[in-house]
């Protein structure tokens, strides 16, 4: 008996729209990193919450040959979900899936000793230049069956969802019920009793199959005897027989599987759809973000209706998209290198109900969103297919910048020497001013305009997990990275009104650089104070940030 074991990549195409949270089909063909729920740590807040695992989503298939019945769970390693060598040795896994992800599409093939090649093309829409369609909380998977053998077979697809709702708390009720549609099935999954500052508060999932000759069990329980029932079910006629609506305080999964006939040499198709709608989205200081795509839609059926109004659109752009970058001269591996980094979009981008849109710096939860120095050249896939959204990412900026009225301004003009021996004067004539903040504002402001130290003007940072306030605005180089940004936008757009709203901002920007860093009377910033080339501090004439200031100019 000879095998080659492969180590399995810990990675995999995210699934997904923008600011929607995400989950990813592995090489395995299981499904990891469930951040759709506004849980941790995509939320940025506390610990990791795994409100799903890699058993609570799955495939399977049912192939009819003559007399011959195969089974197949679709995807590896060990089955979990009922089965076993002493109970049913007919229930196996798939025994090979050959994966070629390229983002935004996964194609999986899945190769075992049975009489059919069964295909599974799985994404969520990303159109460059559309918005809304690539922020559409859903996952698309289409299924090929290509009968190899020279006989009609039967083929059925089953999948399976966990109700996901008010995970982790013991007085939740969950609700699945399944509805019948024209040329449509699909069960719609939410619940009862659940908290309001929980992720999952007023969510829904919906899982759908199109087509006919649909069977589901709206609610079946996750356990071994209840599944063990399901699968010889399933393996009698490639049908499911089951409640069209329950309710259960355990874990419970919607079923739906649908038949098809093939035959001999022929294709058919078979369409699932994953929709998700989880408004609760609130940020670490307890604000209400939500997510733009409430402002679409009512309910993940709700999305459900318009995904399958707009399948032709959306799968005929996305698939546009990926083969005319695939089927560019460069070499693969340089694609492959590009398209890879584009699940950034995906994986770590807030897009809230009010529009804002941002980016965490590193994975879901690290650093900030929107950091201005990494923004400088990360953005540059943004502007170029979703210019509308790093101009908000611009715009949110800009509405932070350092000004008398914001939080941190007391701390960036007592920075400077000069202001902080003339407030000692100040103070000591009038100690109130130390404890009165308007007073003190006041004070601070007539001190900078004697001083000419005024940090008015002063670029922000990055957004500390919310975006109600910036972290600080303490590096040397976010101003010219802030002005190049966005005159580099506004030659990308031609959008003059964004160049004009933000024209004040550029020229406080210049105006602080030259009023505040030039020690030497060169016209040039006098490098003393961090930077964003990996928080370099020095005093000298810094070329790094000449070279940035000198770009601006």
């Amino acid at each position: 008996m000879r095998y080659v074991s492969k180590i399995i990549p810990e990675s995999g195409i995210p699934l997904g729209g923008l600011g929607t949270g995400y989950f990813e089909i592995r090489p395995d063909g299981r499904f990891y990193e469930w951040q759709i729920f506004n849980n941790n740590p995509w939320r940025g807040c506390g610990s990791e919450e795994n409100y799903m695992d890699q058993d609570d989503f799955f495939f399977a298939a049912r192939v009819k040959a003559g007399d011959e019945v195969y089974v197949r769970i679709l995807r590896l390693g060990v089955n979990d979900l009922g089965g076993d060598l002493y109970h049913m040795p007919w229930l196996k896994n798939i025994e090979e899936i050959e994966y070629i992800g390229e983002y935004p599409i996964a194609l999986l093939k899945f190769k075992d000793n049975i009489p059919v090649e069964i295909r599974l093309r799985a994404y969520t829409p990303f159109i460059p230049g559309d918005v809304k369609n690539s922020s559409l909380p859903t996952a698309i998977f289409e299924f090929e069956i290509r009968n190899t053998s020279d006989i009609e077979v039967e083929v059925s697809i089953l999948s399976a969802c966990k109700n996901p709702i008010g995970y982790g708390y013991g007085g939740r009720i969950l609700v699945n019920k399944a509805f019948r549609g024209k040329n449509l099935a699909y069960i719609h999954m939410y619940g009862a009793n659940i908290p309001r500052n929980h992720g999952t508060y007023n969510g829904s999932m919906t899982l759908a199959v199109v087509g006919p000759s649909v069977s589901y069990h709206a609610a079946l329980l996750k356990k071994i005897e209840r599944m063990r029932e399901m699968w010889i079910d399933f393996r009698s006629d490639g049908c499911i027989d089951g409640v069209d609506e329950g309710t259960s305080s355990e874990d419970i999964y919607g079923v739906l599987a649908r038949k098809v006939k093939v035959e001999a040499g022929g294709e058919e198709k078979i369409v699932f759809i994953l929709t998700w709608f989880f408004p609760n989205h609130i940020d670490c200081d307890g604000i209400y973000l939500g997510h733009m795509y409430e402002n679409w839609f009512r309910s993940s059926v709700s999305v459900l209706d318009y995904v399958i109004s707009n399948l032709k659109y959306l799968r005929e752009r996305t698939l546009k998209f990926h083969d005319i970058l695939y089927s560019s001269t460069l070499d693969y591996w340089i694609i492959d290198t590009v398209t890879s980094q584009l699940t950034t979009l995906v994986t770590n981008s807030f897009y809230t109900k009010d529009g804002s849109f941002g980016i965490w710096e590193g994975g879901p939860g690290c650093c900030g969103l929107n950091t201005l120095d990494v923004a400088y050249y990360g953005s540059i896939p943004l502007v170029l297919m979703f210019p509308e959204l790093e101009k908000t990412c611009i715009r949110m900026l800009a509405k932070f910048q350092l000004d008398p009225s914001k939080p941190q301004y007391s701390r960036y003009v007592l920075a400077f020497q000069e202001n902080v021996e003339r407030f000692k004067e100040e103070v000591s004539r009038n100690p109130s001013i130390a404890y009165d903040e308007k007073r003190r504002i006041e004070v601070l402001k007539r001190i900078a305009r004697i001083t000419g130290k005024d940090p008015t003007g002063r670029m922000p940072h990055f957004f500390p997990k919310t975006f109600s306030r910036v972290d600080a605005y303490h590096m040397v180089d976010l101003m010219p990275k802030f002005i190049l940004m966005v005159y580099r936008d506004y030659l990308w757009t031609g959008d003059r009104k964004f160049l004009e709203d933000m024209w004040s901002k550029v020229k406080l920007s210049v105006e602080t650089v030259l009023k505040t860093m030039d020690e030497l009377g060169y016209g040039l910033p006098y490098h003393y104070m961090p930077s964003g080339f990996d928080a370099y501090a020095s005093i000298n004439l810094s070329h790094n940030i000449l070279s940035l200031l000198m770009g601006k100019v």
